[in-house]
């Protein structure tokens, strides 16, 4: 997944996790060899850093690779993933929204009302410019302005984080 790196995808380029070897992931870290540097880029001035942010993301088809690709939002402070009815609407063969947990959405902006939830496959690319599929649950929320939010219930079950590479 762009930026992202899947534990329960292709492992073999993936560097091993102290847990793949068996090791105790409590044990005190073994001692950096080198410590590299990361300049910031680009330069703000203090107090400014935030300017230009956007959200982590991914670009992923929902459904089939059919659809065109979106930039679904991974969503750190959120626990549920959760789609747009009208973005749910636009997207032929999904199914429709079962009665799921009883949920009230806190931060979304606007009267959002979660209609239920569905199960689907969404298709991401990796940085190794392959295909990733998963299997996704998302609830379906009226009047919810984002296509698509990845929350931490994605992001655990699949064992998501962002990889980087320092530069030379």
């Amino acid at each position: 997944v762009d930026k992202m790196a899947a534990h329960n995808a292709d492992t073999a380029s993936l560097p091993e996790t102290p847990e793949a070897k068996n090791e105790d992931p409590l044990a005190p870290p073994k001692p950096f060899v080198d410590i590299v540097h990361v300049r910031k880029a680009p330069l703000l001035p203090d107090g400014m850093g935030s300017l230009g942010t956007r959200a982590l993301h991914i670009k992923a088809h929902v459904g089939s690779l059919d659809q065109e690709p979106v930039l679904a939002r991974l969503d750190s402070g959120a626990n549920i993933t959760l789609m747009s009815e009208d973005y749910w609407k636009s997207i032929p063969g999904l199914p429709a929204p079962k009665e799921g947990l009883c949920i009230k959405l806190y931060h979304l902006t606007g009267n959002v009302r979660v209609l239920g939830y569905i199960k689907m496959m969404i298709l991401a690319e990796t940085t190794g410019h392959q295909l990733a599929s998963f299997e996704l649950e998302a609830y379906i929320v009226r009047d919810m302005k984002v296509l698509l939010l990845m929350g931490k219930d994605f992001q655990t079950t699949y064992e998501l984080g962002e990889v980087f590479t320092l530069p030379h």
